[in-house]
């Protein structure tokens, strides 16, 4: 009857909990510089719950990023800038989709091999024919752990 045992730790970072409140756009960061030689991260994302999660975990993980509500938004943003190194795009907003937006960013010249990410609440076997035909490189589901967009961050960065 001799068995061992084993402690095990692991260095996960812990971010703020969420809460399921109804949360204002006011208390969201929509730019934030990571300071020099840092990744800018293109979000797209209209609901405040998950564009602070979006934000929060962009931080801690040290990206900067611009956010905007609506896929419109996020397009004119990148027809008129070159500083993107990643696009998180939420495929259900208003004024434009992310399908949409995703498609006309592929057709501008810089937009051509930039990694764009869906992220959305429900991820369907028929979402992912729609996401290669908007030239989407990848989904991740709502909601996501901290961990699982670093990973997605690496993957394509």
């Amino acid at each position: 009857n001799k068995g061992s045992i084993f402690i095990l730790k692991f260095p996960f970072k812990q971010i703020k909990e969420f809460k399921e409140t109804k949360q204002s756009v006011d208390e969201i960061d929509f730019t934030y510089n990571a300071g020099p030689n840092t990744k800018h991260v293109l979000v797209a994302e209209d609901t405040p719950k998950y564009m602070r999660l979006i934000s929060e975990s962009l931080k801690e993980l040290g990206y900067s990023y611009s956010m905007f509500q609506n896929g419109k938004e996020a397009l004119d943003s990148f027809e008129q800038s070159n500083d993107y190194d990643i696009v998180l795009m939420d495929c259900d907003m208003p004024v434009m989709d992310g399908f949409e937006a995703s498609q006309n960013i592929r057709q501008l010249t810089n937009g051509k091999t930039i990694p764009i990410i869906a992220v959305s609440l429900t991820i369907l076997f028929d979402d992912e024919v729609l996401y290669k035909d908007a030239g989407i490189n990848d989904y991740l589901s709502k909601p996501f752990t901290i961990i699982e967009l670093e990973e997605m961050m690496v993957k394509y960065l």
